[in-house]
């Protein structure tokens, strides 16, 4: 987070049908990281992208 210093941490848990988490899983395995990682890099880019469209 040093390079974000005005960001804050958010602790969220998901309650995920097992057949997502397992794709999810899979897709984590295949690209050699954590499910936690890879939703963490999916939430951030959902956020990103929506931050870009409510500047319009």
């Amino acid at each position: 987070m040093a390079e974000f210093p005005h960001a804050s941490r958010v602790n969220v848990t998901l309650d995920l049908p097992l057949d997502v988490y397992r794709r999810l899983e899979q897709q984590a395995r295949y690209m050699s990281v954590t499910v936690e990682a890879l939703l963490k890099t999916i939430l951030a880019q959902q956020l990103y992208d929506s931050s870009l469209r409510n500047m319009d």
